[in-house]
């Protein structure tokens, strides 16, 4: 972490612990829940899938052509991060 990094997060935990007085109660599973979001994204997108207001979009096993992830999970096809 860069010193603009850790002076920025600094910044925001004060802000939030002004706003919330309990944030440190929640910083761990709040940390914790954006590393696991940024795991499922760099394997989606590894995997070829796409991103956009929409929700994911995943390429088609059978034309490579972009399905939305209902369609991937209705295949019976697992999604990168349980592969």
């Amino acid at each position: 972490m860069t010193n603009d990094n850790s002076t920025y997060r600094a910044r925001e935990n004060l802000l939030l612990l002004e706003k919330c007085p309990t944030w440190y109660d929640h910083a761990d599973k709040v940390h914790a829940a954006i590393a696991e979001q940024d795991r499922i994204y760099k394997l989606r997108t590894k995997a070829g899938w796409e991103l956009d207001e929409g929700g994911w979009w995943a390429p088609s096993p059978d034309t490579g052509e972009l399905i939305t992830e209902w369609d991937w999970l209705e295949h019976g096809l697992p999604s990168p991060e349980d592969s």
